[in-house]
């Protein structure tokens, strides 16, 4: 229950320095009004306290379990976390609703479960909003969340030449992402998106070829608090306003720690936006961007990356060019049935709790459902058995592909062993020697040329990456480290390391006092010279 307005706070007292004092009163020591001057407490107080006013009363909510049905239970939950058995904090709050459930006792939480006292989101948006039209118009509903867009896109089946070992495909190793923040109403008005790099300075435009775009900078390029509010002053507000959108909005986000502050709620207070934090662990079912924008964005961010390395052989996307290939993907996933459907979905508008409960992400596994018996024997006796024929073929023909396998293994094992140690005795079995002596070469790809100056279509867009030249430059080479040692091994490295550095440090120090030296005697005979006539 929140505070009454204009209501004075309980002013609290170091609980030591009161035992101190209340003897010493009581002992008539030192007077109360002396005791009241010298520690800061006010008289009133020191009386209650000397009277016992205060003994076995207790401020606040009334507790729904007794200070021993307390102990008892955090007794239990750090001896079952001893044993190997910890519980969460949703197991121990199931467990005390079930003793709720079975004791029966009067108390205030949802469902007899602890930490669900929150009010219904329609009452919540008609009792503390206090506008009953807000759910029921869907240009003033928004959902906003930001996703992670990699650079290094997982490879798919290319084209070859038929017999080929291996199939090399050119991709990016730069296993680094940007975060983009997404915001979209239920009737499809998209916010421009916003690209978050890190740093705080860059030598190129981050957003060209995406100019409509925004730019959000933090250390790591992740969302942060000063993004966010950032983002809510600079991007959303500023897009609402510009569509003369009726206030307040509805600002649907999930509960990450960068969207829940004091800074955010006060930016939305005053530009007349309601920030709702949708329930935790159910974004998959309930945020619309979650449901159907995101999933579409990343299948075309994979089509647009490949689309720009198909025109740019040889090179991959990095920061400097990620906003104009996203701007492929954003406006190719950015329609209105993917929001429009995804606040369906989601069941928030309309507004339908029958939405989320029947989405087939809450279906229970098929595996452990109770119909599993019955469904079971749904199901063929043809696919569920085979013959005793058939058992038998499939047997055999895996015993001779594990012959097979042996035997080729062998044979790569001679071989090796011959290259490595000079062993020559293929002369002792013909079959060996001949299968040894054979060299498969692959077929050669046929090249065409051109027969005139001008390029052909095919040559236009077939084409082959330049190779680069590597700088001649080498590396110092760093020695080989063990991939995986004991704690004694691995102290003796860092404490040759550490007696190297030491050595390194001493030998600059040495060499900084050579080249002070040279300098002085530099220095004095020049002095000399001038001296001398």
């Amino acid at each position: 229950m929140s505070r009454q307005v204009g209501a004075r706070k309980r002013q609290k007292y170091d609980t030591n320095i009161i035992e101190k004092v209340v003897p010493l009163i009581r002992n008539k020591s030192i007077s109360m009004s002396r005791a009241s001057k010298e520690y800061g407490i006010p008289k009133s107080t020191l009386h209650d306290h000397v009277h016992n006013k205060y003994q076995n009363h207790s401020v606040g909510v009334k507790p729904v379990l007794s200070k021993e049905e307390e102990e008892r239970v955090a007794k239990w939950a750090v001896h079952m976390s001893k044993i190997g058995f910890g519980r969460t904090r949703q197991e121990l709050a199931l467990t005390i609703k079930k003793i709720i459930d079975e004791d029966g006792r009067p108390n205030p939480f949802k469902d007899n479960k602890p930490g669900t006292r929150g009010k219904d989101f329609r009452k919540y948006i008609e009792d503390e909003v206090g506008d009953k039209d807000l759910l029921s118009d869907p240009s003033r509903i928004y959902n906003a969340d930001e996703s992670g867009f990699s650079f290094c896109l997982k490879g798919n089946q290319v084209i070859g030449y038929k017999g080929a070992p291996v199939i090399y495909h050119f991709g990016n190793s730069d296993k680094s992402q940007l975060t983009v923040m997404a915001a979209v109403s239920a009737t499809a008005h998209y916010v421009p998106p916003m690209i978050i790099f890190p740093g705080q300075r860059f030598s190129y435009d981050p957003l060209e070829g995406f100019p409509e775009a925004a730019i959000g900078r933090s250390d790591n390029g992740w969302m942060d608090t000063e993004v966010f509010c950032n983002w809510l002053l600079n991007v959303f507000i500023p897009a609402i306003n510009e569509r003369r959108i009726k206030k307040p909005v509805l600002l649907l986000i999930d509960g990450h720690k960068t969207h829940v502050t004091m800074q955010a709620s006060d930016i939305c207070v005053e530009n007349g936006v309601e920030l709702y934090c949708l329930l935790e662990h159910a974004s998959h079912v309930m945020q619309p961007l979650d449901l159907r924008l995101f999933s579409q964005l990343k299948r075309t961010w994979r089509q647009a990356v490949r689309d720009w390395q198909s025109e740019h052989i040889g090179e991959f996307v990095t920061k400097k060019t990620f906003a104009r290939v996203f701007k492929q993907a954003w406006e190719k996933s950015t329609t209105v049935e993917v929001a429009v459907k995804g606040f369906q979905e989601a069941g928030l508008f309309p507004l339908d709790q029958n939405a989320v409960l029947s989405s087939v992400k809450l279906d229970p596994s098929m595996l452990f459902g109770q119909n599993s018996s019955s469904e079971s024997k749904d199901i063929p006796k043809e696919a569920d058995k085979l013959s005793r024929s058939e058992d038998a073929s499939v047997d055999d023909l895996l015993i001779t592909e594990i012959i097979f396998v042996l035997k080729f293994l062998q044979i790569l094992f001679i071989i090796k062993c011959m290259y490595n140690y000079n062993l020559v005795f293929l002369d002792k079995d013909p079959e060996i020697a001949t299968i040894a002596k054979t060299v498969v070469t692959p077929a050669k790809v046929p090249q065409t040329l051109e027969s005139s100056n001008q390029l052909s279509p095919f040559s236009k867009f077939l084409k082959f990456p330049e190779c680069k030249q590597s700088s001649s430059r080498k590396r110092p080479s760093q020695p080989s480290r063990p991939k995986a040692v004991t704690g004694a091994m691995y102290r003796e490295i860092l404490q040759k390391k550490l007696k190297a550095k030491e050595e390194f440090e001493q030998a600059k120090k040495q060499r900084q006092k050579e080249r002070e030296k040279k300098r002085q005697k530099r220095e004095e005979e020049k002095e000399r010279k001038k001296i001398e006539p």
